[in-house]
C-alpha cells in the first residue's frame, strides 16, 4: 500500500457555539485519500463475506439488531 494513501489531514471545524478563539469549541475531522477510502470498502466487503459470526454475536452487523 503506497504511503500517499495512508496520509490524512485533520481539519478543525467550529461547533458554532461559544468563543471561536477557544480550541475546545472545535472538533476535528480527518480527510482521507479517496483511493484509501475505496480500498477500505473493498477490504471490508471481502472480510464480511469471509467472516463466520455466530447467530449470538451480531450486535454490530449491518442490518441486524440485538433485539432480533
Amino acid at each position: 500500500m503506497p504511503d500517499e494513501w495512508r496520509l490524512s489531514e485533520v481539519i478543525p471545524i467550529y461547533k458554532n457555539k461559544g468563543d471561536a478563539q477557544a480550541y475546545s469549541n472545535y472538533r476535528g475531522i480527518k480527510l482521507l485519500s479517496h483511493t484509501m477510502k475505496l480500498w477500505e470498502r473493498v477490504i471490508e466487503k471481502r472480510l464480511r463475506r469471509e467472516s463466520r459470526v455466530s447467530e449470538n454475536q451480531f450486535g454490530f452487523m449491518p442490518g441486524r439488531s440485538t433485539t432480533e
